[in-house]
């Protein structure tokens, strides 16, 4: 079958004019044997424009598939602004209460991933504070600051203590499946599971004293509603300022009690045992952490809360302690109006807009205090990647 003339190459089509079709024709010939490929030529031409009409249709109504299948499902929002680890920064505050730092602390972005870094801190380095603690604002000072077209921000963070003896200070964690990632090669000590990306069973079976509380185990609800004590954890904290009309700049969010596990790298289960018989050795995780910038639902707010505590007790519904629930139901501290509203549990904050139209900054804050976050001579580090804003 001959080749198609959209299909050659200039050369092709050269040779094939003056090699194939003209030698030994007389000018009349010639003549007709060139409307003849003109001829041919349209029809290809008028081919390829059908084809391609053809191609902008199926695009289109991809084009809406994907608009309507994102606009029912949260997860699969578009992601419109990217945080590179290089555009955030820390800086110790000596003159503000609680932000004078210590601890040796750097933020190094990742020579190879431009969306991640690592936050070191050393215990050895002492605190610039008298009362041993502070905050570390891992700042982001945005070129447009204009957020209104964005729903909420979300990152990823990973805690790990590499070195010294640690801190085994616990916390209280939910696990949705889509929210956390355990490193693929678990530590050879860590359990005995062979699962390579164990999910929320790893998480269930380790959460409670051995023997494990049934209450985890067996939990059949949505995993966003099961959370459970642990030890070793850490717990990081948010923030957002803007800037109002009146020029005055306010916390307009300010996320608390992010409460995440603290895989202790360096040590064996029974050297982490030894020094408290209810920590575990975590394996190695990132958390994913989304949070919804308006009308965020108080966690208090819910009939359908389970929590289990480090005696195994089962609470449940609004008496279970207020946590990350998911993206829409956090702990918010501040009040975005300002109006000092409560809700029935007595919290500002919740079921409000937030004003982000001249945003000033957009902070990760590890907090430590020594001997419940880190110990004298502990190195911890954490990870923080992936940073996004989204619509």
């Amino acid at each position: 079958m001959p080749k198609a003339h959209k299909q050659r190459t200039d050369a092709e089509f050269e040779t094939y004019v003056d090699g194939e079709l003209l030698p030994g024709l007389q000018d009349a010939e010639k003549s007709i044997s060139y409307q003849e490929l003109e001829r041919q030529l349209q029809g290809e031409m008028d081919e390829v424009v059908a084809h391609r009409i053809q191609l902008l249709k199926h695009k289109k109504n991809i084009d809406s598939r994907v608009s309507a299948l994102h606009a029912a499902n949260e997860d699969l929002r578009k992601v419109r602004k990217r945080i590179r680890a290089d555009q955030f920064s820390y800086t110790v505050d000596p003159n503000t209460s609680l932000y004078k730092g210590g601890l040796n602390a750097t933020w190094t972005p990742d020579g190879s991933n431009p969306y991640k870094g690592v936050f070191r801190f050393e215990g050895s380095a002492g605190f610039n504070d008298a009362e041993n603690k502070s905050w570390f604002p891992l700042k982001y000072v945005p070129t447009d600051s204009d957020f209104s077209e964005y729903k909420g921000f979300e990152f990823s963070s990973r805690v790990d203590s590499i070195a010294g003896t640690p801190v085994l200070h616990g916390g209280v964690v939910g696990w949705a499946t889509n929210l956390q990632r355990c490193e693929h090669q678990l530590d050879a000590d860590s359990d005995a599971t062979h699962f390579r990306n164990p999910g929320k069973m790893y998480f269930r079976k380790k959460a409670c004293d051995q023997p494990p509380a049934s209450d985890v185990i067996d939990f059949v609800g949505d995993d966003e509603d099961l959370i459970f004590s642990i030890r070793p954890a850490y717990r990081l904290y948010t923030k957002m300022s803007n800037r109002g009309p009146d020029g005055v700049d306010r916390a307009v969010s300010d996320i608390h009690l992010l409460d995440g596990v603290r895989a202790i790298r360096h040590m064996t289960a029974a050297q982490i045992t030894s020094l408290d018989s209810g920590a575990q050795k975590w394996v190695s995780t990132r958390k994913r952490w989304v949070f919804r910038f308006d009308n965020v639902e108080d966690p208090k707010d819910t009939t359908t809360m389970r929590y289990v505590d480090k005696n195994q007790v089962v609470t449940t519904g609004s008496a279970c302690p207020r946590r990350y629930h998911s993206r829409t139901s956090y702990p918010q501290v501040a009040d975005p109006l300002a109006d000092g509203q409560t809700n029935a549990h007595g919290a500002v904050g919740y079921g409000k807009l937030c004003p982000r139209a001249n945003v000033q900054s957009l902070e990760i804050r590890p907090f430590f205090k020594l001997g419940t976050w880190i110990s004298a001579d502990e190195v911890i580090e954490i990870e923080i990647s992936d940073v996004k804003l989204f619509k």
